[in-house]
């Protein structure tokens, strides 16, 4: 008696497993906010821009961004998602951290003042959106060149 086709399970190994999983968390926002990818894709096509118009802007393959679209590889480098951001007309500081990356400019800002800077941003984490806007205002009147 015939019982139908034998089906083979492939072993994912532990290794290969956290590798293909931390790809996967690398691009994700948290708070369950869309990914990179996805984001980018959903903007794209908002603005009728062709995959393929859209690689050749930022200098990369079709191939590539259509992976990057779909999560399959990490975003790209910082300068292409500040390129990205233009061609989109969004935040570029949201697109970044997407991507999972912080503006190389903010770097270099919490490297100088890394003690204050770490307490300041440690203390506002559970503000409010609204409340952070007041806090900035405040910062920037209280800003003296």
């Amino acid at each position: 008696m015939d019982s139908g086709p034998v089906v083979m399970m492939q072993y994912e190994t532990p290794a290969r497993k956290l590798q293909r999983l931390s790809r996967r968390r690398a691009v994700s926002v948290d708070n369950g906010r869309e990914t990179f990818g996805s984001f980018t894709r959903r903007q794209r096509k908002a603005r009728e821009i062709s995959l393929r118009e859209m690689a050749k802007m930022i200098g990369v393959s079709p191939t590539y961004l259509s992976k990057v679209e779909r999560d399959k590889i990490a975003p790209p480098t910082e300068a292409k998602v500040k390129e990205i951001a233009r061609i989109l007309e969004c935040n570029a500081d949201e697109l970044l951290a997407r991507a999972g990356r912080i503006s190389s400019d903010l770097l270099d800002i919490i490297k100088r003042h890394p003690i204050e800077l770490a307490a300041l941003l440690r203390t506002t984490k559970s503000l409010t959106a609204d409340d952070l806007g007041r806090l900035i205002r405040k910062a920037q009147r209280a800003k003296t060149w």
